[in-house]
Parts: C-alpha cells; structure tokens; sequence
C-alpha cells in the first residue's frame, strides 16, 4: 500500500493463547509475518509489528493491536485486531535520522560557525567553531552573556538588517560580510548567510564563515602589490635614468669620439698633399694609407652603432606601407651599384603591411644588400622574394643562391659586429642584420635565417596586415631651408663661424680658403662670443661692420650651447633673416628636429672624410647634399 498509510481491519482466525498454552497458528505464509515477542500477548488484548508480501513482492510492514471478542461455551476466545501500514512513516523516520546525524556531523566538525537565533539579536544555540570565532564559552552562552547584536559594530548593523529584510521576503538572504567584536575588544572578519526557519518569521539558523586567514592573504597581496608597483617604478626610473645616460652617451659619440677621427683622417690627407713626393717612400705611403682606411672604418662604424641606437630609441611611426614599392626602389639602387654584375630579381607580388615606413626600408636595404653581396661569386646571381599571408600577418621570405652559411653558427647571425666569413672575402661592420633583429622585435615579430655553406641562405621575418596600438608619431614641422647656389656661395664676404674645437675650426677655414667661400670669417669659440658679436657687446661693442651673411654654428659649445644661440638669432627681428646653417658632428634625430624646430636653415654634418669635408663646406648652401640629414618627416627639395 504505497503512498500513504491506511487504517485497515483484519480479523485473526486464531485464538489468543493463554498463559502456558501454545501459541496460535497464523493463516498466513510463515515467511510473511514476523513473529510477535511473547511479551505483547496477554489474556485481554495484544499489540506488535509484522511484515507481509504484496503480491507485486514488496514487504509492507505493519503495526497491529488487538482485543479480546469474549469466549465461547466451549472455553475458546475470540480476538479481535486493528492493523495500519506504517513503511513509509518509517522510511520518513529513517530518512530523518540520517539527516540529523549528518547535521549534527557538521555541527561537530566545527569546519564553519552554526548559530541558532532570532531577529531580535538574541542566539539560543552555537556550535564550538563560532564561539571559537568570538572568544566566549559554552557557559557564557548559556548564561545568555552573548547576543549577536550587541557583538555586531554599529557600522555593520544596517547591513544586517537589509539580510533580514531579504530573509523574510525570500527566505534566506545573500550571504555578506560583516565584523564581529570578540570578546578581548578584538574585531574578526565573517562572511554570514542565514535563513528562516520554517514555519517562522523571527527564528534563524546561520552559517558564518571566518574570513581571517583570507583577510590577511589579501592584505599580503595588496602589500604584495604596492611593493610591486613600487619596484616598477624604481625599474622605471632606473630605465629611464639608462636611456638618459644612452642618449648622452650616443651625442658623447656623435659629437665628441667623431671628431678626432674626424681630425686623424683629414689632417692625413693634407699631410699626403703637402708632403714632396721624394719625402714618401712606399713604406710611408703606406702607412699613411692604412691610417686614412683604419679612421674610414672606424667612421664607418660609429655611424653604424649610432644608427643601431637610435633604431632602438626612436619611436615608431607607423602607416600603412606598400612593400612592393620599397623593395622596387632598393632594387634600383642596389642593380645602379653594379651595373656588371647580372641579378636574375624574383620579386613576387608583395602585401601592404602596417609598419614604420623608415625602420622597414632599412630592413629590406640591410637584407637585400646582404643578398647582393653574398652572392658576388655565383655564376648566376639569382634573388628571389615573396609573402605568405595569415588571418594577422605577413610572412615574407628572401632567398638567394649566395655562399650561404653553417647552421651551427646561426646564433651569431644578428649579434653586433658578429660575422660569419673573413673582412677580406666580404666586407661589413657586423651591424646590419642586428639592426634588422631590432626593428622587426620593436614590430613585434621575430626574424629567422637558414642557410647551408654553398646553397645560399633564406631570411623570414613577419609583418602585420593591420595597424596595432601605436600611433604613428607627429610630423616634425616642415621648415623650408634656404637654398643657395654656387654663384650665391661666391659672392660671401663675411661668415660668423661659431665652433669651439681649433681642428675644425682649421679645416673648415681651410674649406673656406681653397674654394674662395668668404673674404673674411670672423670665428667665436663658445655661444656667449658668439652672441656679444652679433649682438655689439664686450669686445665687440665698437664693431662697426655689418652683419655677417651666413652663420655656420656648431651645436655642443662652452657656455651657452648652439641651439640657445639658434633661438636667440631666429627670434630677434634684426638678426631673424641671416641663414643659420648647422655644421655639426650630430647625426641625433632630436638634434635635427630641435634644429629645424628652432628655424635652422639648413643641418650639415660633418663628414669624415677630409674630401667630403671640403666638399660639405663648399656646397654647404645646398641643404639636400650627399652628407646632410633632412628634417624627419619631411620631403626632399632640389636646390634652385
């Protein structure tokens, strides 16, 4: 009879048995009834349990008492019984002491705080975990010492009110956190959820969980944290102090360690010139030659390094770039270079990539030229480029038929000044491809190389089809230089040649002499000279002369330095219209873009070379000549 109890009548075809008689005979099956203990039958009524077999095979267990009907004539007597099937009530029961054993399980286990209360703020009951929480005993409990709302901070309160509110709109409220106030004046952190208890709107059973340890783990993280963000930033500043010192250390290099070279080099030269031939012998002649070539390389190189610098300084200016643009030009120039050599170029169709237009020139110049070079010695010079695409990228490949090299020294492919073959089989500085490794990671993307001794080599490198987080930076403004002409140059009478290194001021003045430049140059040694000559002060006070038609002004001077001289000059309306030419050591972007900034009109560097130096000086007017720097960003002019 599943689903319920029912009161059934069943009537014992058997008589009660007496005290010392035997005990009946039931109807049914032995197997289905269990037998009644001897002690629930007695002369007037009887009661026990017994279990029957339905007839789909389940065992009902019943509970039956019974009465007596009376006796017959004969002596015999009659019962009669009441029966009810009790399974499920016992299931029921069952099923709840488990329940309450796992309760009370987890109540022992202390592993959470269990308190019994109501609204008002009272708690009746709390398990050995909660009072461990607050600091109070059993015994303070149960003197009623300890009420939850009079351990809760005032600050908490409205809080526990808005989870009552919850509690009796929903039954139970959202778990939040709150403090305790222990009872040594401590506060522990909690986080307490509770319910009502059926039936009621003011009792409740609450679960607190004791946030202490978790609490101090984010305490640790926090302080964790701001010791983080503080090492950041003394790395930072650390970085920062570093890139200063680069910087300083790359103008060092730009203006001080070229200009002895500068020197050695060029005074050689004269030296060459101006000595009888009867004065060289071979072994002289020699000697002055190795030192002209040694300062060429060591030119060469400083160059390189800074370049290698400043790629890694620079910031980027990216823009949508046609590689098949670039590499058309190179091609150009390369195929111009050596006009016997026979090139078979196989430049496939290449992508337009997101990327700094300048940075990736070089690295297709540097790969190309290496290319060129390295396969001066095959028969039949063959070069071949061409792009792969991806969802992200491009992937573009260079190969040739060059020397090539072993795999086993690949790691030293894109060192500085690392080389795979011997100065007298090709030449180089050991730079190009360690700049080519630097743009591409500043890019974001790696450059890889294979090769095998005889069989050329393969360069691959990635580029992005889309534009990244970087802006391109601002153009420098576009300020247009004076251009004169050789005829102009002629016609010079007074230069204010603003230099303090004697050398150069000899050579420039040599410069000067040898193409008729000037008929008089009136040289200032350090920025404040410079500026009391122009402006008639100090020893310059009674000068009567005019203005100087040109400046050549240097930028690392004594005292006040070239570009507080160039502002000076170019912000005062009596002196704004002399040209300003800037004849410096300097390749340094911000030096050129400062330079421009401040009105220069033109920004030549200083060869090396004696023979291009002479060659600056005289076309010093022509701003876009072999050895002068453009201003960033801007387009090149030809001279009028």
């Amino acid at each position: 009879m599943p689903g319920g109890s029912k009161r059934v009548t069943v009537t014992l075809k058997f008589p009660l048995s007496l005290p010392g008689q035997p005990k009946p005979t039931a109807i049914a099956k032995p197997k289905s009834v269990r037998p009644l203990p001897a002690s629930t039958i007695s002369t007037d009524q009887g009661e026990g349990v017994f279990t029957l077999t339905t007839k789909d095979g389940c065992q009902r267990t019943w509970e039956f008492s019974s009465a007596s009907l009376g006796s017959l004539p004969d002596g015999r007597r009659f019962a009669i019984s009441i029966a009810k099937d009790v399974g499920d009530r016992l299931a029921v029961e069952a099923a709840l002491k488990i329940s309450q054993k796992r309760l009370q399980a987890l109540v022992e286990a202390n592993m959470i705080g269990l308190l019994f209360g109501d609204t008002q703020g009272n708690i009746q009951d709390a398990n050995a975990e909660f009072l461990r929480m607050v600091g109070y005993t059993s015994e303070d409990l149960a003197a009623g010492r300890l009420r939850w709302i009079e351990i809760t901070p005032p600050e908490y309160l409205p809080l526990d009110e808005q989870g009552i509110r919850q509690a009796r709109d929903w039954g139970a409220c959202v778990p939040y956190e709150k403090e305790y106030i222990c009872q040594d004046g401590s506060r522990v952190p909690v986080l307490i959820g509770y319910a009502l208890l059926a039936g009621s709107q003011a009792e409740t059973v609450a679960f607190v969980l004791d946030l202490t340890k978790q609490k101090a783990a984010e305490a640790e993280i926090l302080q964790l944290n701001a010791q983080l963000e503080q090492r950041v930033r003394a790395r930072t500043a650390q970085l920062e102090a570093a890139n200063r010192e680069l910087e300083a250390f790359s103008y060092s290099v730009s203006h001080d360690l070229r200009a002895p070279i500068r020197h050695i080099g060029s005074f050689v030269q004269l030296l060459q010139q101006t000595l009888p031939a009867e004065a060289l012998n071979s072994k002289t002649q020699r000697y002055l030659t190795v030192i002209a070539e040694a300062t060429r390389k060591a030119g060469l190189l400083i160059d390189q390094l800074l370049r290698f610098s400043r790629n890694s300084r620079a910031e980027l200016r990216c823009t949508q770039v046609n590689l098949n643009e670039l590499v058309r030009e190179i091609c150009h120039d390369l195929t111009s270079t050596c006009p016997l050599r026979q090139i078979d170029w196989q430049i496939r169709s290449l992508p337009v990539v997101w990327g700094d237009s300048t940075l990736l020139r070089l690295v297709l110049q540097n790969l190309l030229d290496n290319a060129v070079k390295y396969t001066r010695y095959s028969p039949q010079a063959r070069i071949t480029m061409t792009a792969e695409t991806s969802n992200t990228e491009h992937i573009i490949h260079l190969q040739d038929n060059g020397v090539g090299f072993n795999m086993k020294y690949a790691h030293k492919l894109f060192g500085v000044f690392q080389r795979l073959h011997r100065e007298e089989e090709f030449e180089g500085t050991g730079i190009g491809l360690a700049n080519v490794q630097r743009i591409i990671h500043r890019h974001g993307g790696r450059v890889w190389a294979a090769g095998e001794p005889g069989r050329g080599a393969i360069f691959r490198f990635p580029c992005l089809k889309h534009p990244n987080a970087q802006k391109p930076q601002s153009k420098v403004a576009k300020i247009a230089p004076l251009v004169l002409s050789h005829c102009q140059a002629m016609e010079l009478k007074r230069i204010l040649l603003v230099e303090d290194n004697l050398n150069d001021v000899e050579l420039i003045l040599l410069a000067l002499a040898e193409n008729h430049l000037a008929n008089e140059v009136v040289v200032a040694r350090d920025g404040e000279e410079a500026l009391d000559y122009l402006y008639r002060r100090g020893i310059f006070s009674l000068r009567r002369f005019g203005n100087p038609i040109l400046v050549m002004l240097d930028l690392k001077l004594p005292k006040i330095d070239g570009l507080e001289v160039l502002r000076a000059i170019k912000t005062d309306r009596q002196l704004e219209s002399i040209p300003v030419v800037i004849l410096t050591s300097s390749r340094e972007e911000q030096d050129i873009a400062h330079s421009y900034r401040s009105g220069s009109n033109a920004y030549v560097v200083k060869p090396l070379d004696f023979r291009e130096f002479i060659t600056a000086v005289r076309t010093l007017g022509l701003f876009w000549a072999l050895t002068n720097e453009p201003p960033p960003g801007s387009l090149p002019l030809s001279p009028n």
